[in-house]
């Protein structure tokens, strides 16, 4: 994917994510999905939190640098930690990091020329695939698809309950 490419896919997949939950009170925020118990306020939190990583990982790379967090890492373990420590926070404080992470990974992404995202790095993902800026991003858009499906199935479940 080039630059153009994922820095659409990455708005569109958050516009989705947004979309779904428009309507959304706080009390839905806290309904659970269908996702290891995680509330939908968390599945929000984690989106951030990775958001965030992501940048980490898109800066190193840009450095030359060998981005550990997200080649070498538990992901469990971290979600695990990583939601926990977040699941206190209210829920406009979520939401707000929710927003800022995003836009701050898009700005960066438009930042980067195409040749920084796209080249080819020593580094290799945990599954032998070649490791670059691009290739973080699209991980980043996969994950936003990943918690759109149990979100759209609890507005299915919600809505069938309501006709």
């Amino acid at each position: 994917m080039n630059k153009p490419e994922l820095i659409e896919q990455l708005n569109a997949q958050h516009r989705h994510l947004l979309g779904l939950v428009q309507d959304f009170s706080k009390a839905d925020f806290e309904q659970t999905p269908a996702m290891s118990g995680w509330t939908i306020k968390d599945i929000f939190a984690h989106i951030a939190y990775w958001n965030w990583e992501a940048m980490k990982a898109v800066e190193q790379f840009a450095r030359g640098e060998r981005p550990v967090m997200m080649l070498d890492v538990n992901f469990d373990e971290i979600n695990q930690r990583e939601t926990a420590a977040r699941r206190e926070q209210p829920l406009h404080k979520v939401m707000q990091d929710f927003h800022r992470s995003h836009r701050s990974l898009a700005a960066l992404i438009a930042s980067e020329s195409e040749h920084e995202l796209t080249k080819t790095t020593p580094f290799k993902s945990g599954d032998d695939k070649d490791a670059n800026a691009a290739w973080i991003v699209g991980g980043i858009i996969e994950h936003y698809q990943e918690h759109l499906q149990p979100l759209e199935e609890f507005l299915s479940r919600s809505t069938s309950k309501n006709s």
